[in-house]
């Protein structure tokens, strides 16, 4: 079960960050052939559609560390895991602010 989580959390932030943001740049027609990730987070936060680009790093922290860190003691792994199921909680409220965003700018796409 933490094998599938693991990789639904990570594939989900991974989704978030190299897919959906950059197509919303792209349909609020944005030029962001020319920048980099953190440039894109900044512009999204600027836009209103991304509440903070710092929090996106710290989220992006949390995911690298739970994915690829092995802490030696249960504690630290428990520790790891929840704050990945506190970054997980947070992504899904992301991507459901996304969805409203998207429908208030494009009300003819049907989801």
């Amino acid at each position: 079960m933490l094998d599938q989580f693991a990789y639904r959390y990570t594939r989900l932030q991974d989704d978030l960050g190299a897919k959906l943001m950059p197509a919303v740049l792209r349909a609020l027609q944005e030029d962001i052939a020319s920048l980099s990730m953190l440039d894109r987070l900044n512009r999204l936060e600027q836009l209103g559609w991304l509440p903070s680009a710092e929090e996106w790093g710290d989220l992006r922290r949390v995911r690298n560390e739970f994915a690829h860190d092995y802490p030696d003691t249960v504690d630290e792994r428990f520790d790891r895991l929840h704050l990945a199921l506190t970054a997980a909680q947070r992504l899904l409220e992301i991507l459901v602010e996304f969805e409203q965003k998207a429908q208030q700018c494009f009300p003819d796409i049907h989801s």
